[in-house]
Parts: structure tokens; C-alpha cells; sequence
């Protein structure tokens, strides 16, 4: 039976046979490997390291499964992920922070904590939380922690009037639930929305404490949204917001399709001090050039860009303390009534190879698959 889904979930996945390792590039000792993920996610939109950045998690949307991969040495194996006391619908965005992994399980909104052995922490379906004011949650996506509760892209619903509200907002759960209103977005259906309840990211990053976001519209920029606001005067010039159309069924591939095309941002990653944008521009000898500009966002000062060895049409970058992973996708197309998009293969860097601005960073050495 086809898989039926819509284009922007993601979920997770059990991982059975062995990754093969198809490149080993060495610089003055090994910085960057690549491997053929096997078993490969159906759909994958995030990823996560966890046990100090020696396994990497990718949820699988379609399969509804965590896939889990021991990363060691010239190795990239799987383990077989223990039985869940936990199952999963269609689990999305993914966050490892001091509280553990936390996934996001849609339709039901459901916050998944899992222990070290992957084994259920604690869950809470965010849409059955009663918070003050009659407000419900409606949605929740690409979400990070952030102190005492998580920030996400959210949409809320008021119990009395029905009306809705589309933003960033801050959940705590716990005996008193609220919901903070942290920055309010265009609705999901207009053009600048569909940027973020639908398309690429993740949007949140977290720095030095604070809490970034990366927005859209008719010149996309940096906010820090915690503890206090304020706009980033630092981001690279030439990049615009692609039109997309707004957010519909319909136009899903078109919409890729234009990202495709586009000279733009993609994406907001945090690690340490620095704050990490991924942008993406056309080849003029075809294929996709991925750029990572660090940014110091305590000093509102560009650093330094990398670019990522990689051609592919779509890439899932995930942060990690050793490696940073790149996962190259191929051009989302229809299929029967949903759409499917080829995962390849993952790139792993090094992480000071990216982190460290003193770092003479050349990665054209490493080769990954050219898809």
C-alpha cells in the first residue's frame, strides 16, 4: 500500500541492517566520513545526537519509527531500538536537551520523552492541556526547549470564540500548564506562512541561553526572541524568500520546486556561542550550492561561511558535540495520494571543522554522493 501523508511531517523509524561506509576522506587525520544509510527513512525532516553525540536518531514520518544509528570509528551501524513503551503516529521534529529526547508525535500534538534506553520518560498530548484563558493548542511544530518548557511554531484556538492565533509560543506543562505568546506569524495559508508551518528549517535555534528565530518575508532576517527581543543586524546579502504560493495540498511540488530555484535561507541551527545559518543557491553547473555562515550573535558579527560538499536538491543538516551530519535528499514528487523524497547518503564533519572560527575549513576533500 502507498504511504499517505502530507509532505511536511516527519516520524520514526527501527534501523535492522548495517550501514556500509562509501568514502573516508583523511586531512591530517580523518575529519569528514560518508555513508549509505541503510535502512533509509521514508521521509525525513529532522534528526538528533544522543549519548554525547555517538548515536544519531532520525524519525521516520512515514514508517512511524525511530531509526538509531551507532556512529564508531570508520562505522555507521544500526541498533535495533528497544520496544517502546511509546508508539508513534507520525513523530516529527526531535529535541535532546538536560530533560533528555523529546519528540513530537503528530496529528495529536503529543510530547514524547524518552530516556537514555529509549524507553518512556513521560508524554502529554498538547492539545487535551487546559490553558488559562480558554486557549488550546491546535498545532505544534519544529520545536526546541527552552528553560522551563518548549517554544514552537504554534497555533492556538480559543475555546469560547474559536478564534485562532499563528506564532511562536512558549508551552510549560507540569501542574500549571500555560502558554506564552511569543511572536505572532501570518496564518498558515498566506504566502509568508507557509514558510513556516510548512516548508524546510528548523526556524529556532538557542545560543548562549538565548533563543533565535529566522524569519521570512520581504527581506528575511535574525530575531532573538529570548529573554528579550531584538533583531540581528548580521546576515549575509543576496538571499531573498522564495515564492512559494500559499500553503495547499496542491502546490506542494511546486512549492519545492521553487526552493529548488531559490537563493535562500533554509534554516537556523544553534551550538554554543555561535548561531548557525544554512542557505542554499543554484549551481550554475547544475545541482544545489550549500552554504553554513556562522554568526556571533552576542556580537551581531558574520564570522566566517563554509560551504558543504554536497550537490544535493534538498539536505537535512544536525548539529552534534563530534560530528555534524548532512543528510542529502532528492525532489519531492507525488505519488498515488501522497509524496515521497529520496534520503541518500550522510555526510559527517567533524565538528570543529564548522565550530571553531580559527578552523582553515576546506570540506571540497570530502566526497558524498552527488544525487
Amino acid at each position: 500500500m502507498r504511504r499517505q501523508a502530507l509532505f511536511w511531517l516527519a516520524a520514526a523509524g527501527i534501523a535492522s541492517a548495517l550501514v556500509r561506509g562509501i568514502n573516508a576522506q583523511t586531512a591530517g587525520g580523518s575529519y569528514c566520513r560518508s555513508f549509505d544509510l541503510q535502512p533509509r527513512p521514508a521521509w525525513l525532516a529532522f534528526g538528533e545526537w544522543v549519548n554525547d553525540g555517538t548515536e544519531l536518531i532520525l524519525p521516520d514520518a512515514f514508517d512511524g519509527r525511530l531509526l538509531r544509528y551507532k556512529r564508531t570509528g570508520e562505522q555507521l551501524r544500526p541498533l535495533s531500538t528497544p520496544s517502546l513503551s511509546a508508539t508513534f503516529s507520525r513523530p516529527a521534529s526531535i529535541d535532546n536537551s538536560g530533560r533528555g529526547l523529546v519528540v513530537l508525535d503528530l496529528p495529536d500534538e503529543r510530547l514524547v520523552a524518552l530516556k537514555a534506553n529509549l524507553q518512556l520518560a513521560w508524554q502529554a498530548r498538547l492539545r487535551d492541556v487546559p490553558f488559562p484563558d480558554d486557549e488550546r493548542i491546535e498545532l505544534f511544530l519544529s520545536f526546541i526547549s527552552a528553560g522551563d518548557g518548549f517554544i514552537g511554531l504554534t497555533v492556538l484556538v480559543n475555546e469560547k470564540t474559536q478564534e485562532k492565533w499563528w506564532g511562536i509560543a512558549r508551552v510549560r506543562l507540569g501542574d500549571s500548564p500555560q502558554v506564552e505568546r511569543v511572536h505572532t506569524l501570518p496564518s498558515m495559508m498566506s504566502e509568508e506562512g507557509s514558510f513556516y508551518f510548512s516548508h524546510q528549517g528548523p526556524y529556532l535555534a538557542k545560543a548562549n541561553g538565548a533563543v533565535y528565530a529566522l524569519f521570512f518575508g520581504e527581506r528575511p532576517h535574525i530575531e532573538r526572541l529570548l529573554p528579550s527581543p531584538g533583531k540581528l543586524a548580521a546576515f549575509p546579502a543576496g538571499y531573498t524568500s522564495p515564492v512559494l504560493g500559499f500553503n495547499t495540498r496542491e502546490n506542494t511540488e511546486s512549492a519545492f520546486r521553487a526552493w529548488e530555484n531559490s537563493t535562500a535561507p533554509v534554516a537556523l541551527f544553534g551550538r554554543g556561542r555561535f548561531l548557525y545559518l544554512l542557505a542554499r543557491r543554484p549551481r550554475a553547473d547544475q545541482g544545489t550550492e550549500w552554504i553554513l555562515f556562522q554568526i556571533d550573535p552576542k556580537r551581531d558579527k558574520m564570522i566566517r561561511s563554509i560551504a558543504l560538499p554536497t550537490r544535493a536538491k534538498h539536505v537535512l543538516v544536525i548539529p552534534g558535540p563530534r560530528e555534524w551530519a548532512i543528510v542529502e535528499k532528492g525532489g519531492v514528487v507525488a505519488v498515488g495520494g501522497g509524496f515521497e523524497q529520496t534520503v541518500g547518503a550522510a555526510l559527517f564533519i567533524r565538528s570543529s571543522m564548522i565550530e571553531d572560527p580559527t578552523a582553515r575549513t576546506d570540506l571540497s576533500k570530502c566526497t558524498a554522493s552527488r544525487k
